[in-house]
């Protein structure tokens, strides 16, 4: 990728099918808030084994209902590091045409064999997803699930994939319910 700066970039995948389908089981409309405070708490695990300081992000404010700003809010929470979001006040046309110079664009618009179609987007989003969420509704969210046993299993599951097997790696690698 042309946009790294330092050492050679690390990319990660693990197996998230479990924690979505258990998010939409205990609270369907804050699915989209509990998978991203999931992904944070897999990102400060995986910042721990490989010496991160910091989250960098390509969430774009108010692009989709995750992503307001009282959202983002929540979904920091679940975060012990800093959450670095250089996109955040781009618009979507600024943001595909750094995707392009840089060369993550084809990735980004990859289709997904998720076992019953091929989906560009997410399986796991509510037809209404919450856009206001409050830390308390999220945390009572939690808390009818076993959060540190999707976690485990979720960093257990961490595999670190080759740069140049990357877009071969994403293809088929979700699975539906």
């Amino acid at each position: 990728y042309k946009w790294h700066i330092g050492r050679e970039m690390q990319v990660y995948i693990y197996r998230h099918d479990q924690n979505l389908i258990a998010f939409r089981k205990a609270a369907l409309k804050f699915t989209c808030v509990l998978c991203r405070r999931m992904m944070y708490r897999v990102a400060n695990a995986l910042a721990s084994i490989v010496g991160a300081k910091a989250i960098v992000t390509g969430e774009n404010l108010a692009q989709v209902a995750s992503q307001t700003l009282q959202n983002l809010n929540v979904i920091d929470q679940a975060s012990k590091l800093p959450v670095l979001r250089p996109l955040i006040g781009l618009d979507k046309e600024e943001i595909i045409k750094i995707a392009k110079r840089i060369g993550t664009y084809e990735a980004s618009c990859m289709k997904v064999s998720s076992g019953c179609a091929s989906i560009r987007g997410c399986w796991a989003r509510p037809p209404k997803p919450a856009t206001h969420t409050s830390l308390n509704t999220i945390v009572e969210a939690e808390s009818n699930l076993n959060i540190k046993e999707l976690l485990e299993r979720s960093v257990s599951s961490l595999k670190r994939i080759p740069n140049e097997l990357l877009i071969k790696s994403f293809q088929g690698c979700l699975s539906c319910p």
